[in-house]
């Protein structure tokens, strides 16, 4: 009985896990794209490439310029991947 419900939360927790990961991901590789002044690219190529209603915040996030210590107080991910 046991190994059942084991198996039955992780089946049911694996999906929400797996998106909140590759969000987190996402969401550092943007911090650091966004650091290294390549944002703009970024952004350009998203909104050239992609027909997908949410990556439209993403490029504006991205077009922010590097300011330094401000963009290094922002934190990189808002959300714990799981807990």
């Amino acid at each position: 009985m046991v190994p059942l419900v084991i198996v039955a939360v992780l089946s049911g927790t694996t999906a929400v896990c797996r998106r909140r990961w590759l969000a987190a991901l996402r969401d550092l590789g943007d911090r650091q794209v966004i650091t290294e002044g390549f944002g703009p690219v970024l952004a350009a190529m998203i909104r050239s490439r992609s027909r997908s209603v949410p990556d439209l915040p993403r490029a504006g996030t991205l077009d922010q310029r590097h300011t330094g210590r401000e963009a290094e107080l922002q934190p990189a991910v808002r959300k714990r991947a799981c807990r």
